[in-house]
């Protein structure tokens, strides 16, 4: 919504208007940047603790898909204390180290050396997951 009524070329609203929207959004919702707590996430984050298993408690919030995925293979890695990461062949979860690393990209060999220890299987390999 904000980037369509902020638009400088949109003729159906006066700029005053404009100011206002743009405004009350930045001071109402919750912008997208993960290292400022906002409201929304604070309340999101009490409703995740509240069905978690006591010792998960917490959550981390990200921006985007590569960063999540980096996140998730440092907390994998770190509290199961196994450096290998399991992935589905013809997965592709992004560009960033972890991500790439995981993903089935023809190209990634360009971009090595990449994380070590990941292995990909089949998605329907029952024997496999069990590793």
């Amino acid at each position: 919504m904000v980037p369509v009524i902020g638009h400088p070329d949109n003729p159906r609203q006066p700029p005053e208007v404009l100011a206002k929207a743009l405004e009350a959004a930045a001071l109402e919702t919750d912008q997208g940047n993960f290292v400022l707590l906002s409201r929304e996430k604070a309340m999101l984050a009490e409703k995740l603790a509240g069905f978690m298993p006591d010792h998960l408690g917490c959550c981390y919030f990200s921006v985007v898909r590569g960063e999540a995925m980096e996140a998730a293979c440092k907390l994998a890695r770190g509290v199961t204390g196994r450096p290998n990461l399991v992935s589905v062949e013809g997965a592709w979860h992004g560009d960033t180290g972890f991500a790439l690393s995981l993903s089935q990209h023809a190209q990634k060999h360009l971009f090595e050396p990449l994380i070590p220890a990941v292995d990909a299987i089949r998605f329907d390999d029952r024997a496999a997951e069990q590793l």
